[in-house]
C-alpha cells in the first residue's frame, strides 16, 4: 500500500469495488466515504457548508461501515447533499460522525447501494483494510 491511509478502484465483474486503508477504522471509514464519492464523481455546489450530525450502531465493523455509507447514499439521493468528515468517532458497533453537507452540483455515475458481498474488515501490520463492492 503506496501510503499510511488511502483508497483505488479495482476491477470488479459486474459491479465497482474499491480497497481502502488507513491506521485505525475511523480513517478507514473516512477513506471509503471518500473513495464512493470519486467513483461517483460528485461536484459539490460552491455554497455554504451546513452541519449534520448522525449516531448509528450496528453489531460489527462491517454492518457499521455499511449503515455509514447507506446514510451518505440516502443524504445523497434525497437531499442531493454531499458530506465531508468533520469528526468521527466509532467502537467495532457504534458511530458518531459530524459531517459538512454541500449541495451536489452533478453526479456522473449513480450507486445503486452497497453491499456485503465478500466484506471484511481487516487488520493489518499498517491499521486495517476493506474491499467494498458497490451496486452499480
Amino acid at each position: 500500500m503506496p501510503s499510511r491511509s488511502g483508497f483505488r478502484e479495482i476491477e470488479h465483474t459486474a459491479d465497482w469495488a474499491i480497497e481502502a486503508w488507513a491506521p485505525d477504522l475511523e480513517g478507514l471509514i473516512c477513506q471509503v466515504a471518500a473513495g464512493m464519492y470519486a467513483l461517483m464523481g460528485i461536484k459539490a455546489c460552491p455554497e455554504p457548508m451546513v452541519t449534520h450530525s448522525i449516531a448509528l450502531s450496528a453489531e460489527d465493523r462491517e454492518s457499521l461501515l455499511v449503515a455509514f455509507l447507506t446514510e451518505l447514499l440516502y443524504l445523497a439521493e434525497s437531499r442531493s447533499l454531499v458530506c465531508d468528515v468533520v469528526e468521527l468517532r466509532c467502537s467495532n458497533t457504534g458511530l458518531c460522525a459530524s459531517l459538512e453537507t454541500k449541495p451536489i452540483d452533478r453526479i456522473h455515475r449513480q450507486v445503486k447501494a452497497v453491499t456485503y458481498h465478500n466484506l471484511e474488515v481487516k487488520s493489518t501490520p499498517e491499521g486495517v483494510s476493506v474491499v467494498v463492492v458497490f451496486d452499480a
